[in-house]
C-alpha cells in the first residue's frame, strides 16, 4: 500500500502555484512526465479549499487536508498562501498530526525580476510587488521558511518556474539562487 503524500506548492506569487497543482491534478498527458520526476503518486487530488483567493480560512484548508487523507486519496497538493505560515504554520501543524504520512514541499522558482513582469498589471492589493528588490525580500523569506521545513523533515523539491516550464532544478542550482538572495 503506497503512504499519502501531502505536498505543499510554495512560490511568489505569481510564481504559477495554482496552476501547477491544476496541470497536476489534470487528465492530460503531457504532465506525466513531471508526475513522475516528481515522485508523485498516481492518485492526486488537490485541496480546492487551498485554492481560494478571496474569503480563504486556514481553518478549513487544514480540515479538507485531513479529510483527503482519511479517503486515501494518495497525494494531496496544496497551495500554500503566505497567512498559512505567517499566522501560524499550517504545514508543521499537519506533520505532527499526521506523521504517518510523507509531507513533502515543491518550492517554484521565479527570479525576481520575472515576479514584478508578472505581478505589473496585478491589481490585488496582496499581490503587488513594485521593484525586485520588494520581489527578493519576499523570495528570501519564503526560502527562509522552506529552508527550515527541510531541517524538520520535509521533503523539497526545487522547481524553475520562470517560463513555466516546471523543470526540476538540480542541487547546484539551488545553491546558486540560495547564494543569490
Amino acid at each position: 500500500m503506497e503512504t499519502t503524500q501531502i505536498v505543499w506548492i510554495f512560490g511568489t506569487s505569481g510564481a504559477g502555484k495554482g496552476t501547477i497543482i491544476n496541470k497536476l491534478t489534470s487528465s492530460k498527458r503531457e504532465w506525466q512526465f513531471l508526475i513522475k520526476n516528481l515522485g508523485l503518486n498516481k492518485s492526486i487530488v488537490k485541496s480546492n479549499e487551498s485554492l481560494k483567493v478571496d474569503d480563504r480560512d486556514s481553518n478549513k484548508v487544514k480540515t479538507e487536508i485531513i479529510n483527503l487523507v482519511q479517503q486515501r486519496y494518495i497525494t494531496v497538493l496544496t497551495k500554500v498562501q503566505w497567512s498559512d505560515i505567517e499566522e501560524r504554520s499550517i504545514p508543521k501543524e499537519l506533520k505532527h498530526e499526521i506523521p504517518e504520512n510523507i509531507h513533502r514541499i515543491i518550492m517554484l522558482y521565479v527570479n525576481p525580476s520575472k515576479t514584478v513582469e508578472r505581478l505589473k498589471d496585478d491589481q490585488r492589493p496582496n499581490r503587488r510587488v513594485s521593484d525586485e528588490d520588494g520581489a527578493r525580500s519576499y523570495l528570501k523569506r519564503m526560502t527562509g521558511y522552506v529552508v527550515d521545513l527541510q531541517k524538520e523533515g520535509f521533503q523539497v523539491t526545487w522547481i524553475d518556474s520562470n517560463d513555466f516550464d516546471y523543470r526540476v532544478l538540480s542541487q547546484s542550482e539551488i545553491g546558486t539562487i540560495l547564494n543569490s538572495i
